[in-house]
Parts: structure tokens; sequence; C-alpha cells
């Protein structure tokens, strides 16, 4: 099967007529009324909602039926107190939503390291997702930090130490839209952390892999031991992985990516990180519009039990 077949599917239409308000378990309910078992979860990483606050993005979420959900430090602050962060956990749970990483954050010393592992700690989450980075100049922000196997040495001993895992993000090679220094490809990364513990990993953004030319889907099966959360999105143009699209109408074939997790045995959560569908309409956001989120949630639960 195809996307193009997909699209046809049962399950394509009811997961896409029910707006993204299915419950999620495992996958998407089956056309014929049950369920399919699928080993992977469909979620919503914290950026996607990053215009919204927490309690705005609790309501979408609750609506939406997602009950998985990666934090971020705009909902969850860094700065606040360890009971503070509890009493925050306690407030998502009330909304059926539980979260099941943190970031990504950017760690930039050993000292951010470890609060950056302390505060996931403090939400219960079992996954760090980070950026462990070399300040080369802090003048320039973002693109003044690169890839650093000292600091990816650090973030492996505090993950064996705190029981927890760290999966490294992919931000993409093109300078327009990431930094090529810092961990552009899923690849490189995994080149990098040849020999470090097993419990630090690779979050897979789909599209950014995408946009740099790779075929996501052999890459995932390339590194299928240390992917420890995928991120998920559609895109409007080839090269650029931050524009966006509804998933069922943008160029990436999602069927060939959930195949390929469900043939690595993936069993953790895969987040849709689509904040742009919020964002203003330009010409590297083409068409930018909010039910893409829903819509896309949708297709998502639904090729997720068709595959």
């Amino acid at each position: 099967m195809d996307r193009r077949e997909f699209l046809g599917t049962g399950a394509c239409v009811a997961a896409l007529a029910a707006g993204g308000c299915v419950a999620v378990g495992g996958g998407a309910a089956a056309s014929g009324g049950g369920r399919r078992s699928c080993p992977f979860r469909i979620g919503v990483a914290g950026y996607t909602l990053v215009k919204f606050s927490l309690d705005e993005s609790l309501k979408l979420l609750q609506k939406w039926g997602v009950t998985e959900f990666c934090a971020k430090s705009f909902h969850y602050p860094m700065t606040a107190s360890a009971s503070e962060l509890k009493a925050l956990v306690r407030k998502t749970a009330d909304f059926g939503v539980h979260l099941y990483g943190a970031g990504p954050i950017t760690t930039k010393s050993e000292d951010d390291a470890k609060r950056a592992f302390e505060y996931c700690a403090n939400l219960g989450v079992p996954t760090v997702v980070g950026v462990p980075a070399e300040v080369v100049d802090e003048s320039k922000g973002w693109a003044g930090l690169r890839t650093s196997r000292r600091m990816c040495e650090v973030c492996a001993r505090l993950a064996d130490e705190y029981k927890m895992d760290f999966a490294i993000h992919n931000h993409g090679a093109n300078p327009k839209t990431g930094n090529p220094n810092l961990y552009p490809t899923v690849e490189g990364t995994a080149k990098v952390l040849e020999g470090l513990s097993p419990r630090i990993g690779l979050c897979v953004d789909i599209a950014y892999t995408h946009a740099d030319g790779f075929d996501a889907a052999a890459v995932l099966k390339r590194n299928a031991a240390r992917v420890f959360d995928v991120h998920l999105r559609n895109i409007a143009i080839a090269d650029n992985g931050s524009s966006g699209a509804a998933a069922d109408a943008g160029l990436i074939d999602y069927v060939r990516v959930f195949r390929a997790l469900k043939d690595i045995g993936y069993s953790r959560v895969c987040g849709l990180e689509l904040a742009n569908a919020y964002g203003e309409q330009n010409e590297a956001n083409p068409g930018a519009d909010p039910s893409w989120v829903p819509r896309s949630l949708g297709y998502f639960r639904g090729l997720a039990d068709a595959v």
C-alpha cells in the first residue's frame, strides 16, 4: 500500500472526518469499529503549541483526544521548583494527558546538562530530548553552536546516572532553516554517538531528514537501536524542513515511514511538531492553517492503524 492507496481507505477517511478527536491509545480506530494494535503512539510535541498557554494547550489536547505530550519550558518552566513542576504535572494528568518527554533542551555545559536531567526527573519523564552543544560564538546565538562529542559524553553519563534516555534532535543541514554545524542529520549524529551508552540516542525529525535528501524510512532502519523519539510533520517545500503542510497534503510519504517504524519495533511516541500551522502565511510557510494540527493527528492515527 502506498500513500495514494491509503488516502482511499476507510481508516483514513474516518480519521480525517473525526478531525483528530479520536482518542489516542495505540493506533487509530479501525474502519470496522474495532481497534488494531499499533506498537507506537501518536502524541504532540510541545513546540506545536508555543503560541498557547499551558491551560489553553491542555484544553486543545483534551479536545483532540491526545494523551501524550512532550513538555517545553514555556509551559513547564525550568526555573520552577520541584513542587511547582509536580503541581503542573498533576494539572496535566487532570486533563488525561501524560508527559512522555521534555525538550528539546540545549545544554552548553555540564551544569546545563545536570539542570536538564534534574528538571526532567521532577517532571517524571523517561526521556530528555536535547541538543548537547559547544559554544563557538556566543554573539551568534543558535548559529554560534556546534556538535560536541564531549557534551554527548556528559549527557550519556547523566543518562546512566538518572536512568533516563537522552535523544538528540536533528535540525537540518540547510543554513536557512537550521544550523549545519549542530547535529544537522541523524546519520551524522549517530556517528558522534558511537561507543557511548545505549541510553543516549536520537530524536528523529522526519521533516528535516527528508528535506536534507535522506530516505527517512531507511534512516530509521539503519539507526533503530538509538531511535528514542520521532517528530512528525509534513512539508510544502522540498528543501525546507521548517515549512508546513497538513500530513495528508505534503511531500513526505509517511506510509513508508510508518512501515519502517513498525518494522523496527518502535514502541514509543511519535510527536506531531507543527507550530507553523499557527504562524503567518509567507513564502516559507504557504497556506498556514490551524486546521493542519487536528487534520494531521487524524491522518497519522489512521495511518498507524492501517500500517
